[in-house]
């Protein structure tokens, strides 16, 4: 006989509901009882046995998260565009990183890492307290990733904490977690679901992608206008410098005809004949042109170039 004790808060945090005759794997770590020396196992992770106890298990918390609407897709936040400041959740050792880092385009992403094991239901621990560090962190997007795996090895990933920790996370969250058959619960929890962690780099490349697509479009545009605006400006010089001379021309023509003009009225202004001796007659302001307009005793008014000479008519 063999004591096996377990606290109440890991034992919670397993989401598996021990019953009598259940068989399940243990794992832990020795203690003795210094006072009396005996000896028990401290449980520190449960996982049931064999596929069959793992899909009824996986299809009823299934059936309860979607009830509470926790899989909805009108739940689901958008990853925001332009990301910059990742946090990543996975284990630093093998070659899943390594693939997200590479495919990663070259944007000027920061990364804060929680290196957690991504490996059966001991990794639930510290996948658990990799959440709580990341809540910390000033992050945009949250990148949960893992290769691929079998049931057994994803039950971490199908535990109903961890499944609400997505759910109510700050940021939206990616899972990149690879999987055989059935897509772990927390995949389908999460904002965005990838099958690699390959393609949850592309994620988030892609508004990256799009806006330098864009920007080089625009360059090309600008270019083109650029050009178009510098063959409009020689068009507009070249027709600008003939409409200056062709509206000097036509200044210089009116001066001239001014000229002309003004010679002409100096040289027939009445004034300038009385000058030369001549002289306008008129009878009641109407200028006299024939004998026939001024009688006997009318009076007429003559204008010289120095005055005015009224006189009377006999």
């Amino acid at each position: 006989m063999l004591d096996c004790i377990m606290w109440k808060s890991t034992y919670t945090l397993c989401g598996i509901k021990l019953e009598a005759g259940m068989e399940v794997i243990i794992s832990g770590h020795p203690q003795v009882y210094p006072e009396n020396g005996k000896f028990s196992i401290i449980v520190d992770t449960i996982e049931l046995v064999g596929e069959g106890a793992l899909k009824k298990a996986y299809d009823a918390l299934q059936k309860k998260l979607a009830a509470e609407g926790l899989f909805d897709v009108s739940r689901k936040r958008k990853i925001p565009e332009l990301v910059h400041r990742i946090g990543v959740i996975t284990s630093s050792e093998g070659a899943v990183l390594s693939d997200f880092r590479n495919n990663l385009g070259k944007f000027g992403f920061k990364i804060s890492l929680a290196n957690s094991r991504v490996e059966g239901q001991a990794a639930l621990k510290d996948l658990h307290a990799a959440f709580q560090v990341m809540k910390k962190q000033n992050i945009q997007v949250l990148v949960v990733i893992r290769g691929g795996g079998s049931l057994e090895s994803l039950q971490a990933f199908n535990n109903e904490m961890l499944v609400r920790e997505v759910v109510n996370f700050p940021v939206p969250v990616i899972a990149g977690i690879g999987h055989d058959k059935d897509v772990p619960l927390f995949a389908l929890a999460a904002d965005c679901m990838t099958s690699t962690p390959t393609a949850a780099a592309h994620v988030l490349n892609q508004s990256w992608e799009e806006a330098y697509a864009k920007l080089h479009q625009f360059t090309y545009l600008f270019a083109r206008m650029t050009k178009e605006f510098g063959r409009i400006r020689a068009d507009l010089d070249t027709s600008g410098s003939s409409m200056i001379d062709h509206t000097e021309a036509r200044i210089k023509s009116l001066k001239e005809r001014m000229a002309f003009a003004a010679q002409s009225i100096r040289l027939n202004d009445p004034t300038r004949q009385l000058k030369l001796g001549y002289s306008i007659v008129r009878q009641s302001g109407k200028i006299v042109k024939s004998i026939q307009d001024a009688k006997p005793g009318s009076k007429l008014d003559t204008q010289v170039g120095d005055g005015t000479i009224q006189s009377i008519v006999e």
